[in-house]
């Protein structure tokens, strides 16, 4: 589930690139950052069709990846690598630094209904 993500690399600093069909494999259609100002969990959610592509661009925080039957944790603490999220998986983000900031691509416009926030409701949707 981890992207590598294509950086030029020079004195003056890095560029990352996002590029549909090569790290980015989905229509983006929204983008949004989170700033953290403390270390509290947030996320607890799975989406019903929903794709998204969570890269951290300073700092550090840890995602947890839950598929139902295997739970995953990674680290991101680099702009590098992105973790992609595909639908229907329940995930949330902890301990992360207070100069942490997240960056979540995703190919469908926000909608309340596409939420699964209850995990025994998700547990029950997949099985």
């Amino acid at each position: 589930m981890i992207t590598k993500l294509k950086q030029i690399k020079d004195e003056r600093g890095k560029l990352i690139v996002f590029e549909k069909d090569n790290n980015l494999t989905f229509d983006l259609k929204r983008t949004y950052f989170i700033y953290y100002k403390s270390s509290l969990d947030r996320g607890f959610h799975a989406h019903y069709n929903t794709n998204q592509l969570l890269v951290c661009l300073n700092g550090t925080v840890k995602i947890v990846l839950d598929d139902g039957y295997k739970k995953t944790k990674i680290t991101l603490n680099n702009s590098e690598n992105g973790i992609f999220v595909p639908k229907m998986i329940w995930h949330y983000m902890t301990d992360a630094s207070s100069d942490c900031i997240m960056t979540v691509m995703a190919d469908k416009l926000y909608d309340k209904n596409d939420y699964i926030r209850d995990y025994n409701k998700f547990i029950n949707e997949i099985k």
